[in-house]
């Protein structure tokens, strides 16, 4: 099997929530989105334009695959979380103390735009704003199709991936993600 291999960039068009950690009152998100929810929410896109079977999901996981998506202020340069000598967390080339990348990037005061209202426990989500700058948000990460995809029945693929839904809130409208770019690596 032969692949080819994409850098995807993602515009986040609403707050993202994928849940890891409930703290006293607060649910806490993952500050990116793994491989398996990419797979799930581009499988939801895949199957809303083919019929859902289960056989359809196996062939999809043989066909597709991502990798895990990070978020980038600029759709280029992914914030990488790295730990320093000393032990402190950091994210990106530009050394994003966790403190700054929280504030930047990630709010539990979104979820109330969409209608999840006070009674609800405090979620966290990566916006799609920067929260100092003001500036669009996105997610990068890496696209894998088989060379032959097409010709195995998923002809639609570049469509379904075009808008996505990813994560754990997404009945609100959340979770919204729009392809901006899609570069072919060689």
């Amino acid at each position: 099997m032969s692949w080819r291999a994409f850098f995807a960039c993602f515009s986040i068009q609403s707050p993202i929530h994928i849940g890891y950690n409930t703290f006293s009152h607060a649910e806490r998100t993952k500050y990116y989105v793994p491989a398996k929810n990419m797979m799930s929410a581009f499988s939801s896109a895949v199957s809303s334009e083919m019929f859902f079977t289960e056989r359809l999901f196996e062939k999809m996981s043989e066909m597709f695959l991502f990798s895990t998506f990070f978020v980038s202020k600029n759709g280029r340069d992914a914030l990488f979380p790295s730990l320093s000598e000393s032990g402190d967390l950091y994210y990106g080339a530009e050394m994003i103390s966790l403190w700054d990348f929280a504030n930047q990037f990630v709010s539990s005061k979104e979820g109330m735009k969409y209608g999840i209202g006070r009674g609800a426990p405090e979620i966290e989500f990566i916006v799609p704003e920067n929260t100092a700058s003001g500036k669009q948000n996105y997610i990068v990460g890496y696209f894998f199709a088989e060379e032959r995809a097409e010709e195995k029945g998923f002809k639609n693929w570049l469509l379904a991936l075009r808008n996505l839904s990813v994560g754990e809130e997404t009945l609100h409208g959340l979770g919204s993600i729009r392809l901006e770019s899609l570069k072919r690596l060689e």
